[in-house]
């Protein structure tokens, strides 16, 4: 009973294996949920605007602002991206990381995405040489999304100092099938605090002192 989910405005305990309110959603980075807020809501919209080949092994791919994405990060294309001109269904696969299968239904395999100096611009590890397959961006509104990580909203709770407690992959029908980490729960370190008088006087009303120390977490350093 020491682990809440649902914080900070709707805390629950969370049950047993096998309760009905264990389970925490996972989010994707993706085109229409970027700099999300601690609940994984009032998100901003960034799409794809422009794809470009570069050369025989790289791709340019421009976004409307910041995607919020670094080099590494594996990345799905979805709609709006289409062949424009000298461009196959494989070409267009490749760039996109979405496959077919052999008889029907597509697989994700997705491309990692390379930084530049510009944070609108990453560039595709995926290239063409001769005559180069030219893409649309279908009124600038490129959808993509994010596959190499996910995130839950900021709700997890830990009123104990806990390690090694499973986390498993469920498609939320209470079925775990496989491990996907552990999670260590540390308290926080005590609050240094003081309270001082500013009179010496006795039955004299007056304000008082209250001073504490922070952490050395980056968010409290001026």
């Amino acid at each position: 009973n020491s682990i809440q989910i649902g914080c900070p405005h709707a805390c629950q305990i969370v049950e047993p294996v096998g309760g009905n309110n264990m389970t925490l959603t996972t989010h994707l980075l993706d085109y229409n949920s970027v700099r999300c807020d601690y609940a994984n809501q009032n998100c901003e919209s960034v799409h794809i605007r422009k794809m470009t080949v570069r050369g025989a092994t790289t791709t340019e791919i421009e976004f409307d602002a910041d995607p919020g994405l670094s080099t590494g990060d594996h990345i799905i294309l979805g709609d709006g991206i289409e062949c424009l001109q000298d461009c196959t269904d494989e070409q267009l696969a490749v760039v996109k990381g979405v496959h077919a299968y052999g008889n029907s239904g597509t697989y994700n395999v997705g491309v990692q995405v390379i930084a530049t100096a510009d944070v609108n611009r990453f560039l595709l590890p995926v290239g063409w040489t001769g005559t180069v397959p030219q893409f649309d961006v279908v009124s600038h509104q490129g959808q993509w999304s994010r596959t190499s990580a996910a995130a839950t909203a900021e709700e997890l709770k830990g009123t104990e100092a806990k390690t090694g407690l499973l986390i498993c992959w469920s498609s939320g029908d209470g079925v775990f099938v496989e491990q996907a980490g552990t999670l260590t729960i540390s308290l926080p370190p005590s609050m240094v605090m003081r309270v001082s008088l500013t009179t010496p006087q006795k039955d004299q009303i007056a304000p008082i002192v209250i001073s504490f120390s922070t952490g050395d977490h980056g968010a409290y350093s001026a």
